[in-house]
């Protein structure tokens, strides 16, 4: 019972840390306006800059596509910390489906490369890096790797890049590795892609009206104009993957009571 209490404990701090940084960001754009300090953007030419590179996407779409997936995958595999703002990126490009395609695509591989590092190259180093958290994950995997690995993709509770590691290290299958990954990934990066659409939407509208010389080109941008559908949805999408540990957690204290009463 204690052990369950932590657990419930565990997730619920888990989840107050999630609705932090949805509030840190309204914040943060809160105090952009306020502060006057969005007008420091040039957001006109950062439109214009959106609209050539869309121009070379729409002509070269397969060359386009490649090229974005080879930075996702080299990004993933040497761990740079910037998956969210990449699959944002991504998103405002090619769109929140194409784009969820090349991000799923992308994080699979390169976590899959990193994952054979891990396995083949690097094992000792990485076991010293990992220390104390090889054996915690490590009983996690003794009750079943591929329910385990789901839950760390769905339930980011330990860094990426020691879920990419630690599998390769403790001999986890290479095909239940790549699957439960490429599975567990798609509601965060379905959340992410769609904020870029959102913002996608707005850029299009600020460049097609500086091409032609006409308002809103030349006027600040305002929170206002950031406020769109696609925003919102992403922000409500980003509240439901936030509450799935707290879905997970509690069928899995279900089950425990079950096993517990028998």
């Amino acid at each position: 019972m204690a052990k369950l209490e932590q657990n419930n404990h565990i997730s619920f701090s888990k989840i107050v840390k999630r609705l932090i940084l949805v509030i840190i960001i309204l914040v943060i754009i809160i105090v952009l306006y306020f502060t006057e300090a969005y007008r420091a953007v040039d957001f006109d030419k950062i439109s214009l800059l959106y609209a050539g590179l869309e121009e070379y996407v729409e002509l070269h779409p397969f060359y386009s596509i490649i090229a974005a997936l080879l930075i996702y995958i080299s990004a993933t595999a040497i761990s740079l910390p910037i998956s969210w703002l990449l699959s944002v990126t991504v998103g405002l490009i090619f769109g929140w489906l194409i784009g969820s395609i090349i991000v799923v695509f992308g994080a699979t591989i390169g976590a899959s490369l990193l994952f054979l590092i891990a396995r083949y190259a690097f094992a000792d180093f990485f076991k010293r890096r990992a220390g104390g958290v090889l054996n915690k994950m490590a009983d996690g995997f003794k009750d079943g790797a591929v329910s385990y690995l789901l839950f760390l993709r769905l339930v980011p509770a330990v860094p990426f890049t020691l879920v990419n590691v630690v599998p390769g290290i403790l001999n986890v299958k290479f095909t239940d590795f790549v699957l439960t990954t490429f599975v567990g990934i798609i509601p965060g990066v379905f959340v992410y892609t769609y904020a870029g659409e959102g913002l996608r939407s707005i850029v299009e509208i600020r460049a097609a009206a500086c091409k032609q010389g006409v308002a809103p080109c030349g006027e600040p941008l305002l929170p206002s104009d950031i406020i769109t559908k696609e925003i919102l949805l992403a922000f409500i999408f980003f509240g439901i993957v936030a509450l799935i540990p707290i879905g997970i957690k509690f069928i899995k204290s279900k089950r425990e009571k079950a096993n517990g009463n028998d």
